[in-house]
């Protein structure tokens, strides 16, 4: 059997493919609107969220996932691995690591001596920062790393994955009440369409730029600057038009067919909003 699991959460944005694949296991975010019941918070798929959150006037709330679920998943593991590497979104844009760290509890410490134990790592990011850095730990657990050394190489790619996007609202980041930064400057960002970065897990402007156009060559130039790309992913949540002109750039400094094109999952989504446009790069390494 599997020496090592992981666990992510579905702000991880992987196709379900890769997740079967490699065996990785998923806890959902749940989402909510103003007005609907507890029974309405489903865990609804990508396509019935995109579609609603086009229609609504309103913004949705995203609830991390619970603890129960949480034990309920490392319960529903114990009998088939040895261990879990419980990889999430960052914990300054989400309780999701909180919850976990609090279920993890009831299967005693990490380490010899624990019944079952469970690695907890903070992404610092979301989407496929996350995504990106879950592949890798996925793949080198088949390879039968053990969950120390598994631990120390989620750790070390949560600091050469990177995410930058930029959108046409802030209803989303700002109803996470985990955006202080760009709080403080809503005022002079209003009429603006900045990008924005994740760093060390908090988003923040990365550049103020004011149209929409300008902020699609930030972008680009935000990929640019690496000095080697390991794995690329576009993130959108709405214009093809400015898909095609981003993947159509980027084509000609990694090879296009390599980038993996991502419609973000509902909890993304309702983070970023409609005609959000980003990327997640995973810095290359030297051989």
């Amino acid at each position: 059997m599997p020496r090592i699991r992981v666990v992510t959460d579905s702000a991880c944005d992987l196709p379900d493919a890769l997740l079967k694949q490699l065996q990785i296991t998923v806890v959902p975010h749940s989402l909510g609107w103003p007005g609907d019941s507890e029974a309405d918070r489903a865990h609804v798929s990508a396509e019935q969220f995109h579609r609603r959150l086009r229609s609504e006037a309103a913004t949705p709330e995203v609830h991390p996932p619970t603890i129960e679920e949480f034990t309920h998943t490392y319960r529903s593991l114990r009998e088939t691995c040895d261990g879990v590497l419980s990889l999430h979104v960052s914990s300054r844009l989400s309780d999701t690591l909180a919850n976990a760290a609090t279920a993890r509890e009831a299967f005693g410490p990490v380490g010899q001596g624990g019944p079952f134990p469970i690695s907890l790592v903070d992404s610092l990011s979301m989407s496929m920062g996350l995504g990106w850095i879950t592949l890798a730990v996925a793949r080198a657990a088949q390879q039968g790393f053990d969950l120390a050394r598994l631990t120390n190489m989620a750790t070390r790619l949560s600091g050469q994955s990177h995410v930058a996007f930029f959108t046409e609202q802030l209803t989303g980041l700002l109803k996470t009440g985990r955006v202080p930064r760009i709080s403080s400057q809503l005022d002079s960002l209003t009429a603006m369409r900045p990008l924005f970065h994740l760093d060390e897990g908090q988003v923040v402007v990365y550049e103020r730029t004011r149209t929409r156009a300008k902020a699609r060559d930030a972008l680009y130039n935000f990929v640019e600057d690496f000095p080697k790309i390991g794995e690329i992913a576009i993130m959108h949540t709405g214009s093809q038009t400015d898909l095609e002109h981003l993947l159509t750039r980027v084509g000609a400094i990694y090879p296009r067919e390599r980038v993996l094109i991502v419609p973000p999952g509902p909890a993304v989504a309702a983070w970023l909003g409609p005609d959000a446009l980003g990327v997640a790069v995973l810095e290359g390494e030297e051989v």
